[in-house]
């Protein structure tokens, strides 16, 4: 690079300012990387002691502040549950079992003589005449049918009686014994209702289960539903 003069007023100093040269900056410039590499790494060493004593202070803090385990006795406090709610006894005083002159009435007697003594209950034997005399005479029919009917029911009331049960018979006519019984239960207003459940298969079975479905249906007591030696709670 040449040289740059200048031409100074007689008596004052001469300064010539000389542009830096090319082997002084050459020589700076390692010196100034150096320096920014050794910062960096302080700061990098710096931060990395710093991240330690952090995740040391996160792992360690919890363990050190555990609070002492306490001995001696320690008050527990247990939950009472409440009590259960008292279910109460039901008592059947009036217990009405429909009869049909037919093999099943033995279970359903059965039944309703063995509630009758554990509750002092007394027994309403119902019977449905459905024959075509029934239906148009009513009460006023008179056939061999009904008369034996008529037998069968007062010799049941008569051994029942001997037994200590109070008894009624009542026998009512129509061609719906389902109205008929539902009839007789708004009239007598028993606690308890007593059926024979059949066993008849096919169209029988159809007939009789319908009865006692729409039965069951139709009335607000409890119905006791008895087939063979089983006993079905509705």
């Amino acid at each position: 690079m040449p040289s740059m003069t200048r031409s100074l007023a007689p008596g004052t100093a001469s300064a010539v300012a000389l542009p830096p040269s090319t082997e002084t900056s050459g020589s700076a410039l390692p010196c100034i990387t150096s320096v920014g590499a050794r910062t960096a790494l302080r700061a990098s060493v710096l931060f990395s002691v710093g991240f330690l004593v952090l995740l040391g202070y996160i792992v360690l803090w919890p363990r050190l502040h555990r609070a002492p385990l306490k001995t001696g006795p320690v008050a527990v406090t247990v939950r009472q549950e409440p009590a259960p709610a008292v279910i109460p006894a039901l008592k059947y005083s009036t217990i009405l079992v429909t009869l049909d002159h037919s093999d099943a009435d033995r279970g359903a007697l059965a039944n309703a003589l063995t509630l009758a003594r554990a509750n002092g209950s007394r027994l309403i034997l119902l019977h449905v005449e459905e024959g075509v005399s029934a239906q148009l005479f009513g009460s006023q029919a008179s056939t061999a049918e009904i008369t034996e009917g008529e037998e069968y029911l007062g010799g049941i009331a008569a051994s029942l009686e001997q037994q200590g049960i109070p008894v009624e018979v009542v026998v009512r006519h129509g061609k719906s014994p389902t109205h008929e019984i539902t009839a007789a239960v708004s009239e007598h207003h028993p606690d308890l209702v007593v059926m024979a459940q059949h066993g008849h298969k096919g169209l029988k079975d159809i007939i009789f289960g319908t009865t006692i479905n729409s039965v069951r249906h139709r009335i607000a007591v409890p119905v006791l539903i008895v087939s063979g030696n089983t006993t079905k709670r509705t």
